[in-house]
């Protein structure tokens, strides 16, 4: 070619062009809506420089550096009115408001790996279905080294919030930090320290356990060195070390269950989401799995969305109860036991022709009990601790239990389970009463 010939100019102009149309096309690919993913500010390439110039001239104050959070929330001041107004109506509880205070006055541990602010996600109305708000002024915090139970029935918000968190899905409003990095606009340096069990499996059916573990090493960073040697102990982890070699389109449905957790544990995350992720396995492979979760919890972050009440028991720090978007409580088992628990529970079996007579006996005996259930032959009451006594109600109980027809009973402390149904039958009154 020619230099300065016609020829020439055209090859440079290609160069130009190829040059300017990868950069428009990378540009656009971040900013453009789309149905999954975060998009990004439209000045996002020069925004560094432009909190960088605006720092030079203006030095932010520490009240300011704080309040990054409220940078980003984006909720419109009405609607964060009407918000709060629909909250207060539905009778927050008082540690949700707690939770909510501290996040705004600042009075978190500053290293927090998640802080959740005023998330909101609502899904638009579209042809026969009306505008569903998944998320609603979503307030919580974890710390480094806790686990975090995130529980509530279907369709409560749990996987739509994780998703929000893990970058699947933008909020309409709030924002939160993970690892001090805004969901809004950092989500590339989120995927970074974090990692996600999602609710159902996504394996690559013609690899192996080993070769998909080597695959996400690989994506997160491991050293060729050491990638071999830490995927052969995350496979010992969770089970698989003597399935390395089996394809996953030949594992049982609990096995692609544990190479699911296992995915989620390689390059040694700081910040793990975990979205049921004992859905589907047997009961020794589920204990074995809830080893593996109390070892790996140290140093790192987790949250558990679980309907097994007894895993969140085991392996939560504290746990937050989600109904139809909203927070309802928060707290230590402990101390949601306390709160919402009436004590203890009785369970009382008996034939059904002694039907009456048995729910007579239980009136008489303990006035202050409240009937909870009573079907086929099997009645279950609430009971207060200042309204009993053990020692008086086994031997009324087994001397009179032939009498009436019992067959037979069974007392045991408030459990999770109770809570959780105590509180989702609360917020389904209230929705009655809402009309």
């Amino acid at each position: 070619i020619k230099i300065g010939g016609e020829l020439f100019f055209i090859m440079i102009f290609l160069y130009i062009d190829t040059v300017i149309y990868f950069l428009l096309a990378f540009y656009l690919d971040a900013v453009i809506p789309r149905e999954f993913g975060v998009t990004k500010h439209p000045l996002f390439p020069i925004r560094n420089l432009i909190r960088w110039v605006k720092r030079k001239k203006t030095p932010a104050t520490d009240e300011e550096e704080q309040n990054i959070l409220f940078v980003h929330d984006d909720i419109d001041p009405d609607e964060r009115v009407e918000d709060e107004l629909s909250v207060e109506s539905q009778e927050e509880d008082v540690d949700v408001t707690k939770e909510a205070d501290m996040i705004r006055n600042s009075q978190i541990p500053s290293s927090s790996p998640i802080v959740i602010q005023n998330l909101r996600k609502i899904y638009k109305a579209k042809a026969g279905t009306p505008e569903k708000i998944a998320v609603q002024c979503l307030n919580f915090h974890v710390e480094k080294g806790e686990c975090f139970g995130l529980l509530g029935p279907n369709g409560a918000g749990k996987t739509t919030t994780i998703s929000i968190l893990t970058g699947l899905f933008p909020p309409s409003s709030g924002n939160a930090l993970i690892g001090g990095y805004s969901i809004l606009e950092d989500m590339d340096k989120i995927h970074r320290i974090m990692s996600v069990c999602p609710q159902f499996d996504t394996v690559w059916m013609k690899l192996t356990c080993q070769e998909t573990l080597l695959f996400y090493a690989r994506l997160k960073g491991i050293p060729s060195k050491e990638e071999k040697s830490h995927v052969k102990s995350i496979l010992e982890k969770v089970g698989l070390g003597q399935y390395a070699k089996r394809k996953a389109k030949d594992l049982s449905g609990g096995m692609r269950r544990r190479l699911s957790i296992g995915i989620s544990l390689v390059g040694n995350p700081k910040v793990v989401f975990l979205d049921e992720p004992t859905t589907g396995l047997d009961p020794e492979t589920r204990r074995h799995l809830w080893d593996v979760l109390l070892e790996i919890k140290k140093g790192r972050c987790i949250i558990l969305t679980t309907h097994s009440m007894e895993e969140a028991d085991i392996l939560c720090s504290r746990i937050g109860i989600m109904s139809r978007g909203r927070l309802m409580c928060i707290g230590t088992q402990l101390h949601l036991k306390n709160k919402f628990g009436e004590g203890y529970t009785l369970h009382v079996n008996f034939t059904e022709r002694n039907e009456q007579s048995v729910l007579n006996f239980i009136s008489n005996l303990l006035p202050g009990a409240t009937l909870m259930e009573n079907f086929a032959g099997n009645c279950i009451y609430q009971l207060k601790k200042q309204d009993l006594t053990i020692s008086e109600l086994f031997e009324e109980m087994e001397s009179n239990k032939k009498r009436v027809g019992v067959v037979d009973w069974g007392i045991t402390q408030t459990t999770m389970e109770d809570v959780f149904i105590r509180i989702a039958r609360r917020d389904e009154h209230d929705e009655e009463l809402n009309g």
